[in-house]
């Protein structure tokens, strides 16, 4: 097993470089987006370090809070430090952005938004905008949004790999939803810690586990990148596929970036 992705599963657990402070302890609120053109972008990278967005239209100022910037070096929740603030995007009302250089490895985040009340909200978006995929027949729809994951003080988690690619949470990432074509459909999956996944589905039944061990060599998926993604694709024929990850064969995981739901399963067709 090639030992980077390993390296990069501990730059991402384990917080980078040294925290000089703690987030708030009181419970953030989740914030609840209209769905549509409201929704945020997720954090993407660019050519200038990683780019965060924020819907707020009633706020007069927002801010970007984290692991990377002393939470803004708030002072008991409260953020004045205009270095931390995001500037409003133009011709989109009620957008912010900013730019932020971080290093590898793994940063929490949220937003703190001002409306010029006596105090200010500590918001983690709920969900980030859809974004296009393509379709069997070479054009685009719209796919679901972005459910981010979270630690247990609710700040978003945010792991940004050596190559830019970012994962939020446990491995939340545009890139990574199935894609299906004529036939076939590929899947992958972020598990940097893995020795070795299976995909498991009620198209290759199940990986044939034993009390849910799975050993199936042809179930194993191809990897891990540098970036620890996994990678298999599989040719189908038309239908409605239930399918799970199976992480060093014991280890039953749902498809983070699954297209849609079908109890613990997450489902993927081929039209």
């Amino acid at each position: 097993m090639n030992s980077t992705p390993l390296r990069l599963a501990f730059a991402c657990f384990f917080a980078s470089g040294v925290v000089l402070a703690v987030s708030p302890s009181a419970a953030a609120a989740v914030q609840v987006i209209p769905a549509g053109a409201t929704e945020p972008a997720p954090p993407v990278m660019g050519s200038e370090g990683v780019v965060f967005e924020c819907y707020s239209p009633s706020a007069k100022k927002v801010f970007l809070a984290g692991s990377f910037n002393n939470w803004a070096d708030n002072r008991e929740g409260l953020v004045s430090d205009d270095r931390h603030a995001l500037r409003p995007v133009p011709g989109r009302p009620g957008f912010w952005t900013t730019t932020v250089a971080l290093p590898t490895g793994r940063h929490l985040f949220r937003f703190v938004l001002d409306t010029g009340g006596a105090g200010q909200t500590w918001l983690a978006p709920a969900r980030f905008r859809a974004v296009e995929g393509k379709t069997a027949g070479g054009g685009t729809e719209l796919q679901p949004p972005l459910i981010p994951g979270r630690d247990h003080e609710n700040n978003i988690i945010l792991c940004l790999a050596k190559s830019g690619r970012i994962f939020l949470g446990n491995g939340v990432a545009p890139d990574l939803r199935p894609e299906v074509s004529a036939g076939a459909i590929t899947f992958r999956y972020w598990a940097p810690e893995a020795a070795v996944v299976y995909l498991a589905g009620n198209f290759n039944e199940w990986a044939r586990n034993q009390d849910g061990r799975v050993t199936l060599e042809s179930a194993q998926m191809d990897g891990p990148d540098l970036d620890g993604v996994w990678t298999k694709t599989v040719q189908l024929p038309t239908g409605q596929y239930r399918y799970q990850y199976v992480v060093d064969g014991r280890d039953w995981r749902r498809d983070p970036n699954a297209l849609d739901l079908a109890g613990d399963h997450a489902l993927v067709g081929v039209k």
